[in-house]
């Protein structure tokens, strides 16, 4: 029910569903920027001075709490970082670091399991993945083929996001 309330609250603003594999994303191109919508946690990212406009349009419609830093989403912490790209340029970054939710995983295994269990250390907690040429690691571009500035690697117009030309610039903050 929220759920659906949120999705055409945004919608009435302005806000535009980035696409089908993106569901609880949207664009607001005239303050570039970008809504991501987890049940009641909304994720606002954008140019800094636009982004309490962004907050008040959308508080217009929806009873929400005022804006955090990043905080929690979907379980991770979130830390802002800034990498170098390969041209030396800055770019800001958002790890979503899982260490704490796969702590209390540990923690609640030994407690079902008993204290004495002896837990092996290993390097990965899961197999490697060849993520370089997924769908999701493509730039954001509107030519049929891009390369990614951090890593080089060439995609074929799957990038594609309305969001696209408003990748710097971003700042965020959340609820």
């Amino acid at each position: 029910m929220w759920g659906k309330h949120c999705d055409e609250a945004v919608k009435k603003l302005g806000f535009v569903p980035i696409g089908p594999n993106w569901p609880s994303m949207y664009c607001y191109s005239k303050l570039n920027l970008l809504l991501v919508v987890f049940v009641d946690d909304l994720k606002l990212a954008g140019p800094e001075g636009n982004l309490a406009k962004g907050w008040t349009m959308l508080r217009s419609l929806l009873n929400i709490e005022p804006e955090t830093d990043l905080g929690m989403c979907l379980g991770c912490t979130l830390r802002k970082g800034e990498n170098r790209l390969k041209d030396g340029s800055r770019v800001s970054s958002i790890t979503f670091d899982m260490e704490s939710f796969l702590e209390q995983c540990v923690e609640k295994y030994e407690e079902i399991a008993g204290k004495d269990v002896a837990l092996k250390h290993v390097a990965a907690p899961s197999l490697p993945e060849e993520t370089k040429q997924h769908p999701a690691q493509a730039p954001c571009s509107k030519s049929d083929m891009n390369t990614c500035p951090w890593c080089s690697c060439s995609f074929s117009g799957r990038g594609t996001s309305l969001f696209s030309e408003h990748a710097k610039g971003i700042n965020d903050t959340a609820i």
